[in-house]
């Protein structure tokens, strides 16, 4: 049982996650053990079925981002096939129809946008921009529709945790602390590049400064050999000039 909110923003996007899960009725509360977690390019959230999150957190490898792929698509033909072949891989396929309680609902971001997702790989977004699962979802969908600053992620950060927080309030279910998480689109581009080497430096600068260049290289210093004939000559020159 589970709290999950996403805030969908211009470039940006949160998502925030109680702590507590249950099993035959029992709270657990473990640190480390995260509803929402950064996986890479990926931020994600899983509610529902306890081992679709773990499936996910240690055992799946998202594909790549495809920077030249539109988005949507992306998701539909690389990452949800992805992740139904690692659910299977290791035995998980819920039969909603024998136990209707079974399966998952999710949140998935990548480049700053959220997906919402569930146990049959379908996937939707809204331009709404909020989305809320888990079994407290809708009490804290509601808080989040009461209103808030969608130009500020650090608003949407503490409408977010709040949200969850209300959730837990209402709902048995929902519990623990509340963990936030924020991706920005383009965010893996925007990595500090390798620093040039000195040759492709020293490229760059001839095509930019040819003039200088030049200059500098007239400007060579001299070698040993070189500067050695130059005094041994100069010598011989002003023995000279004093014999005479």
């Amino acid at each position: 049982m589970t709290a999950i909110v996403g805030i969908q923003g211009k470039g940006w996007a949160v998502i925030a996650a109680d702590s507590m899960t249950t099993y035959d009725d029992k709270p657990y509360y473990a640190k480390g053990v995260d509803k929402v977690v950064r996986k890479g390019d990926y931020v994600f959230a899983f509610a529902g079925d306890a081992i679709s999150g773990n499936i996910a957190e240690f055992l799946w490898i998202p594909p790549k981002i495809i920077k030249t792929m539109p988005l949507d698509a992306f998701m539909q033909t690389k990452v949800l096939p992805s992740l139904r072949d690692a659910m299977k891989e290791h035995g998980y396929e819920p039969d909603v129809n024998k136990d209707p309680n079974a399966g998952f609902d999710a949140l998935i971001c990548l480049n700053g946008t959220i997906y919402e997702v569930d146990e049959e790989y379908m996937w939707s977004r809204d331009d709404r921009g909020l989305y809320a699962v888990g079994s407290g979802g809708s009490l804290a969908l509601g808080a989040l529709a009461t209103g808030f600053s969608k130009n500020s992620m650090k608003a949407a950060e503490f409408a977010a945790r709040r949200a969850i927080k209300i959730s837990a309030d209402y709902c048995i279910s929902v519990g623990g602390d509340v963990k936030v998480i924020t991706q920005k689109g383009n965010e893996m581009a925007t990595m500090k590049k390798a620093a040039p080497s000195k040759k492709a430096a020293y490229a760059a600068f001839e095509k930019k400064e040819p003039a200088k260049i030049k200059k500098a290289e007239m400007k060579k210093p001299e070698s040993k050999a070189e500067k050695a004939r130059e005094t041994k000559a100069g010598m011989a020159m002003l023995m000279k000039k004093k014999g005479k």
